[in-house]
């Protein structure tokens, strides 16, 4: 069967050891980035992307990736309360009620005139009535984040790869005070960047029924 092919068995001696193989198999095909078994390619962008009085929001590289770009964001603070709720987590892992949401907001337009937002609702996925109008689905998630009460690491993963033209990120905290600003990225770098991966495990089982999400495409 195909799934018996995930599971070996070595014999060591009189004890055999059972493992678990990897498989290019994403939990969510398209909008994850394959980090367990490709090294993306490397942009070193680093600008600050909004900033207020005490909380500053950088962005501190981007990872390409054949079918998409990892934003990795670094969050800044000069002062913490005390007592209170010192972390610096900008997402609420709760589903806002009537609007009630302290979460940093971020949004990604393509030069094709796509666009993700953090304020459409929760998971952030593209409405439905964009997706009619473009077949690719373009996605947003938040990864792995940590931290203390002065500095936050939070990576964005965008998907699929942006095309040639302006990546606008638009950003704003409002609940800690930091204005909405905009920034364009060069996407020329990116699209370069996302031709340097090194697959590491070429010959990764891939599940049948995935197997165009998991192909290396030519970013173009």
């Amino acid at each position: 069967m195909f799934f018996d092919d995930l599971w070996m068995t070595e014999e060591l001696g009189d004890c055999p050891e059972v493992f678990e193989e990897l498989s290019a198999f994403p939990s969510q095909p398209g909008t994850v980035p394959p980090e367990r078994w490709v090294l993306p390619g490397i942009v070193p962008i680093t600008c600050t992307l909004a900033q207020g009085e005490h909380i500053c929001v950088a962005l501190n590289g981007v990872r390409s990736w054949p079918s998409g770009i990892t934003l990795d964001l670094v969050i800044f603070a000069r002062r913490a309360p005390w007592p209170g709720p010192r972390s610096l987590a900008p997402f609420s892992h709760q589903v806002p009620q009537d609007g009630d949401d302290r979460s940093l907001t971020f949004s990604a337009l393509y030069a094709d005139g796509r666009h993700v937002s953090t304020t459409e609702h929760t998971g952030w996925p593209l409405p439905r009535a964009r997706k009619r109008a473009f077949p690719e689905d373009l996605t947003l998630r938040y990864g792995v984040g940590a931290g203390d009460p002065f500095l936050y690491r939070q990576s964005l993963h965008l998907s699929p790869l942006p095309p040639l033209g302006p990546l606008t990120l638009t950003t704003a905290w409002p609940d800690r005070g930091v204005p909405e600003n905009r920034t364009e990225l060069d996407t020329a770098a990116i699209r370069d960047a996302a031709r340097q991966v090194v697959e590491i495990w070429p010959d990764l089982l891939k599940l049948p029924s995935q197997e165009a999400a998991y192909e290396f495409g030519n970013p173009g």
